[in-house]
C-alpha cells in the first residue's frame, strides 16, 4: 500500500445525499463506513470536504453526515456538474495537500469524474473501495449503457480504481493514517481512531458468528 501521511492528505465526501442513497446499491454500509472515516479524520485533523449534486433535486448530504460536517465547519459545495473540482470555489478552499481520500457516489460517474480531475492537477488520488458505490439500476441491468453515452458501470468501476493510487478498504486506510500520525498526532488522537478501528472489526466478527 502507498504511504499516506495523514498532514499531507484530506477527505473528501462526494454526494452523499438523502434522495440519492435510497437508489444506491448497499447504501447502509457505505454511509457507515463513511461516517467513520468522517470521524477518523476529525479525530486525526485531517481536513473534510463534502459534495452534494444538485441538492435542490437530490436533496442534502444525508443526516448521518451532516450534522458532524456543519459542527466542524467543513465546506459543502453543491455542484451541477460530476467533477466537484468544477463546483464554485472548491479548490479555493481545497487544502494545500498533496493527497486526496474519496468516498461517495456514484462511484463510475461523480467519483470517477473528480478523481480524474484531482489527478490531473498533480495530487494523490486514494479511493476507499468500501465507501464508494453505484445505483441500484447501474448493477442490475448490463445493458443500462449505450454506445451514446458511453457510460458501462463495470468498465467505469475497473478504470476508477485503476486512476486511484491505492485501492484498500477504510479499515486499512485509517490503519495506516495512524500509524502515520504519531509524529504529530496526540496518544489521544491515536488511540481514538484505533478504538474506531476496533470497533469495526468487532462488529465484522459479531456478524460472521450470527451467521
Amino acid at each position: 500500500m502507498t504511504a499516506i501521511a495523514g498532514k499531507a492528505s484530506a477527505l473528501l465526501l462526494i454526494d452523499f445525499q438523502m434522495r440519492l442513497m435510497p437508489a444506491i446499491d448497499g447504501a447502509e454500509g457505505v454511509i457507515a463506513n463513511a461516517q467513520r472515516l468522517q470521524a477518523a479524520a476529525r479525530l486525526l485533523g485531517v481536513p473534510v470536504l463534502l459534495t452534494e449534486q444538485n441538492p435542490a433535486g437530490l436533496g442534502r448530504t444525508v443526516p448521518e453526515l451532516l450534522p458532524p460536517a456543519e459542527s466542524a465547519a467543513s465546506p459543502i459545495f453543491a455542484k451541477q456538474s460530476f467533477d466537484a473540482g468544477r463546483a464554485a470555489g472548491f479548490f479555493e478552499h481545497l487544502p494545500e495537500r498533496p493527497e486526496l481520500v474519496l468516498a461517495g457516489c456514484e462511484a463510475h460517474v461523480c467519483v470517477l469524474q473528480t478523481a480524474l480531475g484531482l489527478m490531473a492537477t498533480g495530487r494523490r488520488v486514494h479511493v476507499v473501495q468500501d465507501a464508494v458505490a453505484i445505483g441500484l439500476i447501474a448493477c442490475d441491468a448490463p445493458d443500462w449503457s449505450s454506445p451514446e453515452d458511453g457510460q458501462d458501470p463495470v468498465s467505469s468501476l475497473k478504470d476508477l480504481f485503476e486512476v486511484g493510487r491505492v485501492k484498500e478498504d477504510g479499515e486499512t486506510l485509517l490503519g495506516h493514517l495512524v500509524k502515520r500520525r504519531v509524529d504529530f498526532a496526540s496518544c489521544a488522537y491515536v488511540h481514538a481512531a484505533r478504538r474506531l478501528i476496533q470497533e469495526q472489526q468487532t462488529r465484522r466478527e459479531r456478524s460472521r458468528l450470527a451467521k
